[in-house]
């Protein structure tokens, strides 16, 4: 059994500094969780979007899809904090390889 909770996401900013931006992540299927170094990795689940800094986050899901033609799109969007004037936006694109399975077809 794998000791990862899922496919790991971390930001990475170009042209802003990532511990100053509040990020949005949104995913059409499954949900984020977030694992916990202070409590002795215990994890979290976040939901289908979560919303905070830039820490890294996990993506999985527990069911089997009903329709595994449709991509998984993630989306991650980088704000002021203060303004919420959006800094930058990135989308990955997961393609199901099987019924438990998946693959980054495009990432940008």
């Amino acid at each position: 059994m794998s000791s990862t909770p899922g496919i790991g996401l971390e930001p990475v900013a170009t042209g802003f500094n990532a511990t100053d931006a509040a990020f949005t992540w949104n995913a059409s299927y499954g949900q984020f969780l977030l694992s916990s170094e202070s409590t002795g990795y215990t994890i979290s689940t976040l939901g289908t979007s979560a919303t905070g800094p830039g820490k890294k986050l996990y993506w999985s899901f527990t069911d089997k899809p009903a329709n595994t033609s449709a991509p998984v799109i993630i989306t991650v969007t980088a704000q002021d904090p203060v303004t919420g004037e959006s800094w930058g936006s990135s989308v990955v694109t997961l393609v199901w390889t099987g019924d438990y399975a998946v693959t980054v077809q495009q990432a940008g």
